[in-house]
Order: structure tokens, then sequence, then C-alpha cells
């Protein structure tokens, strides 16, 4: 391990990683190993019971899994990276690019959250006698530093501020536990977007099990909390999503997606990009096969140019131009706003970037090039108001529709249309509410109309009457199949 001189900003940045991340909801004395040993001989019989089940850390338990932490080598380049280097290191190392050093600074960061591997390395080093690199004095100050921001936080008169600022600067709070010795619970206090992303995650059904103890570990939540989700989770129906084998999970098809979409971004950011490239996917749909009910891959994959992944209504949707579509469709004749396809990720497998070259879709290159400017170089990117636009996630051209409907429906017009979508709203006099939607689209929006059929209808007015007449056959059709004409 690593002899290295202190550097406060990384001793205390690893010594709230190791006591946040891998020893919350332990117990921490304050003091050397000889202080805890007097202590522990002190005990009565009933403190024998309270704290001999109990994992305690020393001062020397923390200076041992702080230097496990590091290497060597990578002691010295995260010390080279946040400090000013020496003359004689900096031209030593002048080969090496300097988004290479931060790159690796960042990896660093990442190695003390990493999980398993590190986590037993840890538990291996605490059995170790010897002292190693950092000094126990420096634990000791550090701690020292922890202790006095909790007594400051002790101060405040709002308990929750308290706990929302510790949240943000280290993620647990020291609770003393004994008036009589300086022994402290290292309690986690998660952050409130933090327990939001841990409900989504219990509840949510395409992340199976595994990975949804993987995301509540993440987030660093108490005890109580961390086990109530975890329950909520064993006891949901999470079946295994990933046909088509290892590589093909939610989780998975996320991160590929959100990088697929920020290649294409940086990429085609600038004015004059080359080579031209999309990314190419296989789409699956639910189909009854055999009588099974499985996901089926389409016969073709799709080649796509990729512009955003949105969430909406409990999903995530790749977002972007099918270039297998004809250009009338998806605008790309340049004669409207390009028409986004809206493909649910859960159904998308084998996503993958394709060069010109090796591909024969019918746009020209620079019908290509027009699609790119006018999609990437505007610097467009807004997710949720493009999904407001795109009314339950269809694909198609916005346009304003103007619907009479039941007060009780503004809840579910706001959540699907979006409140700022909704430029207006007047009161009729047979009791509805006249609502402008200034972009839906129209397969979207005729869903949620039939959907609430004899709670609302589209407005008579003269443009909308070839959708009232659409609306009426299929309110017809719907009858018949119900024995009613």
């Amino acid at each position: 391990m690593a002899k290295r001189s202190s550097n406060h900003s990384i001793d205390r940045f690893l010594l709230v990683t190791v006591l946040g991340w891998f020893y919350r909801d332990r117990y921490l004395f304050c003091g050397s190993a000889r202080q805890f040993r007097r202590w522990e001989q002190s005990w009565t019989e009933q403190e024998k019971e309270r704290w001999s089940a109990r994992g305690i850390l020393h001062e020397r338990m923390l200076a041992q899994a702080m230097n496990v932490c590091l290497q060597e080598a990578d002691a010295a380049l995260l010390s080279g990276s946040l400090l000013r280097d020496p003359p004689a290191e900096r031209a030593a190392r002048a080969t090496e690019a300097e988004e290479e050093l931060y790159r690796k600074l960042k990896e660093l960061m990442a190695l003390q959250y990493a999980g398993a591997e590190e986590l037993e390395a840890l538990r291996r080093q605490t059995d170790c006698q010897e002292d190693v690199g950092i000094q126990r004095k420096t634990v000791k100050n550090l701690v020292g530093e922890l202790l006095a921001l909790e007594r400051r936080l002790q101060t405040l008169a709002d308990p929750a501020l308290a706990d929302w600022l510790a949240a943000r600067v280290q993620g647990f709070r020291l609770v003393q536990c004994d008036d009589t010795a300086p022994v402290y619970h290292i309690a986690p206090v998660g952050q409130p977007d933090h327990q939001m992303a841990a409900v989504q995650a219990a509840y949510y059904p395409f992340l199976d099990k595994a990975a949804t103890q993987r995301v509540l570990e993440l987030l660093g939540l108490t005890g109580d909390r961390r086990q109530s989700l975890t329950d909520i989770s064993d006891g949901e129906e999470k079946p295994d999503l990933s046909s088509g084998g290892p590589g093909n999970s939610l989780t998975e098809q996320l991160d590929l997606a959100l990088a697929a979409v920020e290649t294409t971004w940086n990429w085609y950011g600038e004015q004059e990009a080359e080579p031209l490239f999309w990314y190419e996917l296989t789409y699956h749909s639910w189909q009854c096969r055999n009588d099974e009910l499985v996901l089926w891959p389409r016969a073709q994959a799709i080649p796509l140019l990729p512009w955003q992944v949105v969430y909406s209504n409990g999903y995530f949707y790749l977002c972007g131009l099918r270039l297998d579509l004809p250009a009338d469709v998806t605008g790309g004749d340049l004669q409207k706003e390009p028409v986004f396809s809206n493909l649910r990720l859960d159904r998308v497998r084998d996503l993958h970037r394709v060069e010109l070259s090796e591909s024969d879709v019918d746009y020209t290159r620079k019908e290509l090039r027009e699609l790119i400017k006018e999609m990437y170089q505007s610097g467009y990117r807004a997710p949720m108001a493009y999904r407001d636009v795109s009314t339950i996630m269809y694909s198609g051209t916005p346009e304003t529709l103007v619907i009479d409907c039941d007060p009780a429906l503004m809840n579910s017009a706001v959540d699907d249309f979006g409140r700022n979508n909704i430029e207006q709203a007047l009161a009729l006099e047979d009791g509805r509410v006249r609502i402008r939607v200034k972009g839906a689209v129209w397969g979207g929006a005729r869903q949620w109309l039939l959907q609430h059929a004899g709670h609302c209808c589209l407005a008579p007015v003269d443009s909308q009457a070839a959708y009232r007449r659409e609306l009426a056959e299929a309110l017809r059709q719907a009858a018949e199949s119900y024995g009613f004409r």
C-alpha cells in the first residue's frame, strides 16, 4: 500500500466514502484502539449484551480501511490531479494528455463506489494488524471535523434541514449512542431525490429483483427505509424481461441508448461532421405464438438517427428519426419538421452503430446532412416538452385540438396533454369545460378521446369535422361489437 504524505481533501473524501458507503448503519468509537479496549473492559453485563454483537469501528480500523482504497500509483496520480504539480513531476509526465488525467481521476472516484470487491478488500484489511500508509492522527483529526459538523447541525432549529445538509455533504450523521463514551451510530440520511428514486426502483416492473437491489444499494438509504423497499420489491411480480440472453436487460439497453444519443449529438453538433452514421436495432412486439404470449422480433432491423431518451407514464422511449420510413412520413423531405418515432426501450434489442458505407437506406448523403442540421445543430433538447406534444407517446405531427370534457377529466387531460400544452380552458353552459390543446398528436388524442368516450368529445368546430366523423365511425363499430346497432 502507498506510504504517502497526507492530503486533506483526498483523505476527507476517503473517510466520508468509507463511513458513508461501506460502514453505514455501523457504530464508531471516536478514539484509539487502546482507548477502545479500555472502554470494552469496563462494560457491565448489560453493556456487553448491548455492544458485543455490534460491529464497532475505531480510528486504527479506519486508517487501515482508507488505505486499501488506493494503490500506490493511483494515490500518486490522484494527488497530482488535485494539486499543482512540482515542475519536475509535470515534465516527467508531459506526454500524458490532460483529458486522460481527468478521466483517470473520475475512474478513481468511481472506484470508491464499485461494490463487492472493494467491500471484501476492506473486510480483509480490517483484520490486518500492521499500520499502513496513513497516519492515525490524520484519521483522528478528520473524525474530529465530522463531529464538529455534527455539533453545528444539532444547533439548527429545523431537524429536516439538518438531515438535508448532512445528506448533501456526506450522506450520514453521527448520532451519539452513549452519554458516557464517544460511541456514535453512522446513521444514513438519504436525499429527497434519492428517496424518490428508491421508491421508483422498488415498484418499477422492468427492473428485476437483482437490479432493484443494486439501485437501492447505490442510494444510501437508512436501514429501516432500505428494508421496507426491499420488502416491496420482493413482494412484487418482477419477471425476467431480458429475452434474447445476456446484454438485453432494460438497464443495459438504457445505458446503450443514452450512450448512442450522446455520441450522435456530440458528433453531429459540428457543422461538417463526417463520416455519416446512425444506429440500427431489432424491435419486438407482443404476439400470440403457439398459444403463448411472447415478445417477438420484427423481421427487419430499424435504422434510426437517435434524438433523445424520454420517460413517460412508467416507460422509457428511444426517440429518433426512422430512416426506413418514406420522407413524406418522417419529414425527411424537409417540407415540415422531422417526425420522430418513439420506440419502447424495453422492446429494443441489439442497438448498434452503422456507417453509411455499411447500409443501403434510401436517403442520399445530402438529405442526411440536411436532416442532421435540422435535428442536432439547432441544439433543441427538451424531452419533457416533446413528451407533452407526443400525446401518450404516439408518433406524428402535433396540431391544435379543441376538446369539450367533464370537469372530472381535468387531471387526466393535464397528465396526458401536459399542463403547459393546454393554453385555454373555458367553462361551458352545459357544465363541461372546453380546452384548447396547442400541440397534440392525433393518434394519441384519438386514443384518449375513445378511452373517455361519454365524458368528452371533440368540439364541433369546422376544422375538426373529419376527425369527428372518424370517431363517430369508431364508436359505431364498437357498438356493433357489443351487439348494438
